[in-house]
């Protein structure tokens, strides 16, 4: 017994499929990093991690790669001696992948 079945439109899907390459695609493009003033970063993302060492007494992570800047992290770093940072400049688009 044979069941014949009716052709699938294959142009609805191939968009679909076109559409979703061309999103991962932004999402999955390089990376731009550029350096940026302490007071100009809340809101950014640090490119690296971050090591604080306060001689004698301790020494461990500051700040991790992808961590969005926030104004509280400001005066720690500003007494860390940062004058600037290292950031990864993401668009809207763009997802952070480490």
């Amino acid at each position: 017994m044979r069941f014949s079945v009716d052709p699938v439109p294959l142009a609805p899907i191939i968009k679909l499929l076109e559409i979703n390459e061309e999103k991962m695609s932004e999402k999955t493009a390089p990376l731009s990093f550029k350096t940026i003033p302490v007071d100009q970063a809340v809101g950014t993302t640090f490119a690296h991690d971050m090591t604080e060492i306060i001689p004698g007494m301790s020494k461990g992570p500051a700040c991790n790669k992808g961590h969005k800047i926030k104004s509280e992290d400001l005066c720690r770093l500003m007494r860390m001696g940062k004058n600037s940072l290292y950031i990864i400049d993401l668009n809207e688009n763009q997802v952070l992948d480490y």
